[in-house]
């Protein structure tokens, strides 16, 4: 069964990165392979699209828009990311691309903090943050 607006209203819209937008249409990075083109108020909806409101949020500010918004998702123009609960304790979160280093530094900050270490290193869109021990 697919998803209606009803479904995914908490969903965070993003934008998926290997899109580019150049005036009204929509290409693959830098191809020429057009994906899509926008209408004048499509254009102020994908600009809407930040990573950070809900479909919910969109719809308010752009009446009538969560139908598109889903197709968008089907062709791969943005993803709609589920809402999560944080973890009501304590927790820590690596980023590594090395997963030797990731279980390194991991040890270390819960022996640091008796296993009550609570870091985070980087926010997706915000950049590197302070760590607290």
């Amino acid at each position: 069964m697919k998803p209606t607006v009803s479904d995914v209203g908490a969903h965070i819209a993003q934008l998926l990165p290997h899109n580019q937008r150049r005036g009204r249409e929509i290409f693959f990075l830098t191809s020429k392979n057009l994906i899509l083109e926008l209408s004048p108020e499509e254009v102020l909806l994908y600009d809407s699209v930040d990573g950070r409101r809900t479909v919910d949020d969109l719809e308010k500010m752009h009446p009538g828009t969560g139908d598109r918004l889903l197709k968008w998702h089907n062709g791969r123009i943005l993803e709609l990311i589920p809402p999560i609960t944080p973890p009501a304790t304590p927790h820590l979160v690596v980023i590594e691309p090395h997963m030797d280093d990731a279980a390194s530094v991991s040890e270390v900050f819960c022996s640091i903090g008796g296993g009550d270490a609570e870091s985070q290193f980087y926010r997706w869109s915000r950049g590197p943050t302070s760590l607290r021990t």
